[in-house]
């Protein structure tokens, strides 16, 4: 059995007036434990929705979310969400914003610190402990925000353009110390992004997202040894046809807006 899986799931937003919009429909997607899983697709296919769902933020209208074979019914302590923005506490230190998740837990202070402590460390900003938010790039930003979800001490991780932000260096530097991470606690990942190459350079699997109402178009599965090499002559095959599937997604899209658009001139 997957560790996670969502089976022919749907979900529609109502807007202040009174408007549907079917952000996912017939939605089957599975992550097996311990894999780091991609997700990419157009703008507004509803990939932020899914991690959503299965972060227990919003419930589906249909179709069912489960993790480790347990309904999703709210917010699980052992999930956690990170997004491209940092939200931190800018009036706590880096140490003091690491250890927020085992504080809420109840943990000891001396216990903490140390928790927080490790994963600073272990997300490459040992000697910035002290430092406030202010003081930190936006790539140290993004490595705190990493650390403080790791100090919780999560089984499944959930990560929306985190590193979306950032400048090529930055990020391909946060991508390696994400598959450190990953190899050292053995977390299962959900990485949404608009990166191609992140996507690749990243995943054991990465699913194509049709263009709203979201659903999967293709899976590719990544056997490519690591570290990856992004000039190799396979992963830049497999760039090309991925690309080549997104703008497939994004011409059928604007193919189906003007047809829609044609109908409604001939209906005035």
């Amino acid at each position: 059995m997957a560790f996670v899986r969502l089976e022919q799931v749907a979900k529609s937003f109502r807007n202040e007036k009174g408007q549907s919009t079917e952000a996912i429909a017939s939605l089957d997607v599975s992550c097996e434990r311990g894999e780091l899983l991609a997700v990419i697709g157009p703008t507004g296919c509803g990939k932020t929705t899914l991690l959503r769902l299965i972060a227990g933020l919003i419930t589906p209208d249909s179709g069912t979310v489960t993790i480790d074979g347990e309904a999703v019914r709210g917010i699980r302590p052992e999930t956690t969400l990170v997004f491209q923005q940092y939200s931190l506490f800018p009036w706590r230190t880096v140490l003091e914003n690491v250890a927020f998740g085992p504080e809420m837990k109840g943990v000891p202070g001396s216990e903490r610190f140390r928790t927080a402590r490790e994963y600073i460390e272990l997300a490459g900003l040992a000697g910035f402990e002290r430092a406030f938010p202010h003081e930190l790039s936006g790539g140290m930003k993004q490595r705190t925000a990493l650390a403080r979800a790791l100090a919780s001490e999560p089984d499944l991780l959930l990560m929306d353009e985190p590193f979306g932000a950032l400048d090529e260096r930055t990020r391909h530097a946060l991508q390696d110390q994400l598959l450190l991470i990953r190899k050292r606690r053995n977390l299962t990942i959900l990485f949404v992004t608009h990166s191609i190459d992140e996507a690749l350079y990243l995943a054991d699997r990465v699913l194509v997202m049709r263009d709203r109402p979201g659903s999967v178009l293709r899976e590719y599965r990544i056997e490519l040894k690591r570290p990856r090499d992004r000039r190799s002559r396979v992963f830049t095959d497999l760039h090309l046809s991925i690309r080549d599937r997104l703008e497939d997604v994004l011409a059928g899209s604007s193919n189906g807006t003007q047809r829609s658009l044609q109908e409604q001139g001939s209906c005035t």
